[in-house]
């Protein structure tokens, strides 16, 4: 047999032991290596980003699409940051905007009571729902 231009193939053949064998074994330990090569070459070159595929009917997609649109994001994006919100135990916070809307309203109806002053008690909740929801955004916001 002649010497196969490839130096890794010639050392496969070598060290499996068949370059002095029948022409069919050497072929055999050709796709052998081949096989081989072409795993390794494909492992190597695997991408680092994996890819999670979810099956859903298309009322499912229907309406996972509608209400991610409505938060502004793709499904895909949306599906994402919800899987790894509960994988880590972080509350997904996906009307922000409008929570953090609120806190400025709330904030403002607080300002205006406190000029006239006729209901410190209820005053007093608007202060501590305010607080309540000030930490709540402080602590979802990543």
């Amino acid at each position: 047999m002649a010497k196969p231009k490839s130096k890794a193939l010639y050392e496969y053949l070598l060290y499996a032991g068949v370059l002095n064998s029948t022409p069919d074994e050497i072929a055999l330990a050709k796709v052998a290596y081949r096989k081989a090569y072409l795993l390794n070459w494909k492992e190597k070159k695997a991408p680092l980003i994996k890819e999670i595929r979810i099956v859903c009917s298309l009322k499912e997609y229907k309406d996972v699409k509608v209400f991610s649109n409505n938060l502004g994001k793709s499904p895909t994006a949306f599906t994402k940051s919800l899987l790894l919100s509960f994988i880590t135990q972080h509350s997904m916070l996906p009307n922000q905007q409008q929570l953090e809307s609120i806190y400025q309203k709330i904030g403002l109806i607080i300002n205006q009571s406190l000029k006239d002053k006729s209901n410190l008690n209820l005053i007093e909740k608007l202060i501590t729902i305010e607080e309540e929801l000030k930490e709540y955004l402080k602590s979802n916001s990543k």
